[in-house]
């Protein structure tokens, strides 16, 4: 671990302390960690290993873009703004948002970036769903998991270029287990 992947680790895990995944007594830290991970396995460059690591800081906690750009490279600051949603929007027209930005984009690092979060949260949601079985998904804002199982799919759809990586394959295939063929697991 290089010593800028460190800072990026002390950095996201004051940003995240204290905070829990949806529903859990997970630490929230957990889920950057395990995109980190992807991203390393799928031997993405180091920008994107420390852009995973910071992916929901701007989102997801009270840390600034300008925060960030103090102290990391622009590339690593491009990344993770591109991967932050506007709370603003409503649910669906971020998510419509995101899918589009993939869809246009040419950047297989940042698409790399997202397929690791989304798989990190699609694996998330398999153990969850195990556990909690259908009251699972009371736990977010779009309850609905057709809305979630669309947007799932979509971005499949929009990752498609990394379709030859382990990581895509994991990805499609619990998009099965946590959805099913003909539509989401009870």
């Amino acid at each position: 671990m290089t010593g800028k992947i460190e800072d990026a680790m002390a950095f996201a895990l004051t940003a995240h302390c204290g905070q829990t995944r949806k529903g859990s007594e997970t630490p929230y830290i957990f889920h950057p960690v395990e995109t980190a991970q992807i991203v390393i396995q799928e031997k993405g460059h180091e920008d994107t290993v420390i852009a995973a690591l910071l992916h929901d800081v701007l989102e997801d906690t009270d840390v600034t873009l300008a925060e960030l750009k103090e102290l990391f490279d622009k590339r690593v600051c491009q990344l993770v703004g591109d991967e932050t949603e506007n709370k603003s929007l409503s649910w669906s027209e971020r998510k419509e948002t995101a899918i589009r930005m993939i869809q246009d984009s040419q950047d297989e690092q940042l698409k790399l970036l997202v397929l690791a979060d989304k798989l990190s949260n699609l694996r998330a949601v398999e153990r969850d769903l195990e556990e909690c079985g259908s009251d699972f998904w009371n736990r977010f804002n779009q309850k609905d998991p057709k809305r979630q199982e669309w947007y799932y799919r979509e971005m499949g759809k929009a990752l498609a270029s990394l379709a030859d990586t382990r990581s895509y394959r994991e990805y499609i295939q619990l998009l099965e287990q946590v959805f099913g063929c003909t539509g989401n697991r009870k």
